[in-house]
């Protein structure tokens, strides 16, 4: 015997099945157009604070899913303290979907949502991970892309991109940054 599906639920159904893709992020309806990323390095370990821009050109509000992915390796833990926000006061709906933190943020039409990320990670070598290459999902370059990593004046960094010191900082601007490797740095007393 063959059962019948309501067709109200039948639709129901499709549309969930449609949106999918969509609300968890696996297709993008935003644009991810700017990040601004703030790392300090403190001794055993590093704080990330960015800051994440998302503009909605369509004429009617947005959720977009986004998975906000966390490096970790034999000498990165994984990360504490997390905190998101989003244009510095709602709180996102968050979910950890096969042990990947999903966060749903709503963009109004024709407008954009600022979204704030602050982590700390403990390292035991003195060295750490930013996940840049997570960019490329959305199948466009940034707009612009500043990073800025803050250490001791007795701290020397090294990474694999290249960083202007200014005295109070390393820093890095890009514009229309599509990356091809994420950002690896370490640190250490000068004269190490």
């Amino acid at each position: 015997m063959i059962r019948k599906i309501p067709i109200p639920s039948f639709i129901a159904v499709i549309l969930y099945l449609f949106t999918l893709p969509f609300t968890t992020g696996l297709v993008p309806l935003t644009k991810f157009i700017e990040e601004k990323i703030d790392i300090h390095l403190l001794p055993n370990e590093y704080l990330v604070r960015g800051n994440y821009t998302y503009l909605n050109k369509l004429p009617f509000p947005v959720v977009q899913g986004l998975f906000i992915p966390f490096p970790e390796n034999a000498f990165i833990e994984k990360p504490s303290e997390i905190d998101i926000k989003i244009n510095e006061s709602l709180e996102p709906l968050q979910m950890n979907i096969a042990g990947k933190n999903l966060i749903f943020i709503q963009i109004p039409p024709r407008d954009f949502v600022s979204v704030s990320i602050c982590f700390k990670q403990k390292t035991s070598n003195k060295s750490g991970i930013y996940l840049l290459t997570t960019t490329r999902r959305w199948k466009r370059s940034l707009q612009s892309a500043e990073f800025r990593i803050f250490a001791g004046k007795d701290i020397n960094i090294k990474a694999n991109y290249v960083f202007k010191n200014n005295g109070s900082y390393y820093y890095m601007f890009q514009n229309n940054f599509y990356p091809e490797k994420d950002l690896f740095f370490s640190w250490g007393e000068k004269g190490e």
